[in-house]
C-alpha cells in the first residue's frame, strides 16, 4: 500500500513539474511576443517621427527658413534640430516626438539630410540626398558699399571702395569736401532686408547671474559681468552654447571668455537692454575667433558699446539703434534694422556694417575696414571707411542665418533618392 502511495506521489510531482514547465514556457513566449510587438510598434512610431522631421526640414530648406552653412567642410554635419533625447535643447517639435535632424556635406555640391526618430529604445533614420547650388555670396554682394539716398564725406574724412546708390543721379545726393576715391553707380535695384533673428529659444530658467560659476545654457534674468570678473564659457564641440537673458551687462573690466576646443558658438539672445562698456573684454582670450560669439538683440532699447571695449563677435539688432564710441575695438559684424547707427571717437571696426534702414554716421577718427550698407552715410573729421575683400566671405553664414538678400545669395536645392538608413 505504501508503495502505491509513493508511486502516486512521484506521478503527481512529475505532472506538476511538467505543467509548471509548460506554463513557464508559455509565459516566456507570451512575454517575448509582447516585447516583440511593442518593439515593432515603437519602431513604426519612430519611423513616423523621423518622417515628420524630414518633411519639416525639407520644407524649411525649400522656403529658405533653414539655410545650410556655406563654410562647412566635406564630411562635417550641420545640426538642424536636436531634442533632449539626443542631447539637445530644441523643443518646438516636441509634440511630434524625440528627433535629431542633421545635414551632412558629402561633396562640394552633394548633401545628405538625415532625420532620426526615437520612441522608447527604437530608432529609425530616414534621409534625402540633395544637390545644393550656392548663390552669389557675400563676396559678390558686398564688394562695394550700398547707400540708398545720400552720401556726405567731409572734413578730412576718406571713403575708399566703390558705391552703389539706389535711384537716378540727382544734384546734392553726393556732397562734402573729404576724399572720395570711389566710383559711384546709380540705379541699383538690390534689396537689403532687415535682419530676421532665429526663433527665441525655450530654455530652463536660472534666475539672475551676477556672481559664481557659469551655470551653462539657460534663461537668465540679469546677466552681469563686472568689476574685473572673468566668466569662462566652455565650448567642447560643434554645438552652440545658447544663453537667453532679459538684460546683459558687461562693464568695469568684466570679461567673457570662450574656452574649449570646439567649433560651436556662444550665442546670447537678449530680450531687453544690452550694455557693454568701461574696459570690458568679450572673446579676447584663446583663439579669439569672432565667428564664435554672437549677440541677438530682440528689444528696441538702444545698444551702446563704449569706453575702451574690445569685442570679437557680431551684434544683430533688428529693432534697436546702435552706438559705438570712445576707443572701442570690434572685430566682427554690426547689423541693425533701426534708423540710426553712430560710430564716434576712435572706434575701430573690422567687419560688415549692415543697417539698410539707418542713417549711418562715422566721425572723429573712426576707422572701419569692411563694407557699409545704409539708407544714408555721413563721414566727418578724419574718419576712414575702406573695403577689405578678405573679410567678406566670413559674413556668408551670418547673412544666411539672418535671411539677408536670399534672392542674390540664397541656395538652390534639388532633392532626390529618399529612403531609410
Amino acid at each position: 500500500m505504501s508503495g502505491q502511495r509513493g508511486s502516486i506521489l512521484v506521478f503527481v510531482t512529475l505532472t506538476v513539474s511538467v505543467l509548471m514547465l509548460v506554463g513557464l514556457t508559455f509565459a516566456t513566449a507570451t512575454t517575448a511576443e509582447y516585447r516583440s510587438a511593442m518593439h515593432h510598434t515603437h519602431g513604426i512610431q519612430a519611423f513616423y517621427v523621423a518622417e515628420a522631421g524630414l518633411n519639416w526640414a525639407r520644407r524649411g530648406l525649400e522656403q529658405a527658413t533653414i539655410v545650410l552653412p556655406t563654410g562647412l567642410a566635406v564630411g562635417q554635419e550641420h545640426i538642424v534640430y536636436r531634442s533632449a533625447a539626443f542631447g539637445g535643447t530644441d523643443t518646438f517639435l516636441g509634440t511630434i516626438g524625440e528627433m535629431r535632424i542633421a545635414a551632412i556635406r558629402r561633396t562640394a555640391t552633394e548633401w545628405e539630410l538625415l532625420s532620426e526618430g526615437r520612441q522608447q529604445v527604437a530608432r529609425r533614420t530616414l534621409a534625402w540626398q540633395m544637390t545644393v547650388t550656392e548663390g552669389t555670396g557675400s563676396s559678390a554682394v558686398l564688394n562695394r558699399h550700398h547707400i540708398a539716398t545720400t552720401l556726405s564725406v567731409s572734413s578730412d574724412a576718406r571713403l575708399a571702395g566703390n558705391v552703389d546708390m539706389a535711384g537716378p543721379f540727382a544734384p546734392g545726393r553726393v556732397s562734402g569736401s573729404g576724399s572720395v576715391n570711389v566710383t559711384i553707380t546709380y540705379g541699383s535695384t538690390m534689396v537689403f532686408e532687415r535682419p530676421t533673428l532665429p526663433a527665441a529659444p525655450t530654455l530652463p530658467w536660472r534666475g539672475d547671474f551676477t556672481s559664481g560659476a557659469f551655470l551653462g545654457s539657460g534663461h537668465y534674468g540679469l546677466f552681469r559681468v563686472a568689476g574685473e570678473r572673468v566668466v569662462s564659457i566652455n565650448v567642447p564641440d560643434h554645438n552652440d552654447v545658447i544663453i537667453r537673458v532679459q538684460q546683459l551687462e558687461v562693464r568695469n573690466d568684466g570679461q567673457i571668455r570662450i574656452t574649449g576646443t570646439g567649433t560651436g558658438r556662444v550665442v546670447f539672445h537678449v530680450d531687453g537692454a544690452a550694455v557693454i562698456r568701461d574696459d570690458s573684454r568679450i572673446n579676447d582670450h584663446g583663439n579669439r575667433n569672432p565667428a564664435q560669439f554672437v549677440i541677438y538683440h530682440r528689444g528696441s532699447t538702444q545698444i551702446v558699446v563704449r569706453d575702451n571695449v574690445i569685442f570679437r563677435g557680431s551684434i544683430a539688432a533688428p529693432h534697436a539703434n546702435v552706438t559705438l564710441r570712445d576707443d572701442v575695438v570690434i572685430e566682427g559684424n554690426i547689423l541693425s534694422g533701426s534708423d540710426t547707427v553712430l560710430l564716434q571717437n576712435g572706434v575701430r571696426l573690422s567687419g560688415v556694417l549692415y543697417a539698410p534702414s539707418a542713417a549711418i554716421t562715422i566721425r572723429d577718427d573712426v576707422q572701419v575696414t569692411g563694407t557699409a550698407v545704409g539708407r544714408s552715410l555721413g563721414m566727418q573729421n578724419d574718419s576712414r571707411l575702406t573695403i577689405d575683400p578678405s573679410i567678406l566671405a566670413r559674413f556668408d553664414p551670418f547673412a544666411q542665418e539672418l535671411q539677408l538678400w536670399q534672392g542674390a545669395a540664397g541656395q538652390t536645392i534639388s532633392f532626390h533618392r529618399w529612403g531609410a538608413r
